[in-house]
């Protein structure tokens, strides 16, 4: 996600907060259960990269399936207890946000050990590529699951939250002249 999704805020601090590696070779064939959750000072660099007023809890249940040795499926659920600033009222709120976490992991080729791109292997090598660029990268045979999690509790953020209740009110008079097109109020005016 950029800056550019989120126009109302700075642009995000670059991560990961909370770094969880874990050794992909650690997790038995049946895979690996594990919880994540986010320590007090990660919650608070968590909050101020992404112009939260508060992060209360960040927790996320995961599987880790290795398939081999370098491919592996991550999946599980996070959850949040989290302070906002509504963008109507400028009134910070508190919200809960859960989430499914789905990824899947591949170990890329080192560029020394790929075949010479040749007759006919240009074409596998685009296809190589093509199916690398659906996997996360598993980097020195870990998982970076506590950057995963970040990644997708910033995903869930909802970029224009709203306190329950909070209407905006384009004319700015509580609503009592709601239904009035901005024509007719011009209209208004020239008649006066």
């Amino acid at each position: 996600m950029t800056s550019d999704d989120r126009p109302h805020e700075a642009p995000r601090e670059e991560g990961p907060h909370m770094p969880r590696p874990v050794k992909l070779a650690d997790a038995p064939a049946q895979g690996l259960a594990l919880r994540v959750e986010a320590t007090a000072a990660e919650r608070a660099a968590i909050a101020a990269a992404d112009g939260l007023a508060g992060l209360e809890s960040l927790v996320a249940d995961l599987l880790i399936a290795p398939d081999g040795e370098r491919k592996a499926r991550v999946t599980g659920r996070l959850a949040a207890r989290l302070t906002q600033v509504c963008v109507v009222t400028l009134e910070p709120f508190d919200s809960a946000l859960e989430t499914e976490i789905e990824a899947d992991f591949a170990a890329r080729e080192e560029p020394e050990r790929r075949p010479a791109p040749g007759r006919g292997r240009r074409e596998e090598t685009a296809r190589e590529a093509e199916v690398e660029a659906d996997f996360d990268p598993i980097v020195n045979g870990e998982i970076d699951v506590g950057a995963l999690v970040e990644e997708f509790f910033v995903l869930a953020l909802d970029p224009y939250p709203r306190r329950p209740g909070a209407a905006f009110d384009p004319a700015g008079d509580g609503g009592t002249n709601a239904g009035a097109s901005p024509f007719a109020a011009l209209g208004s005016l020239k008649k006066e």
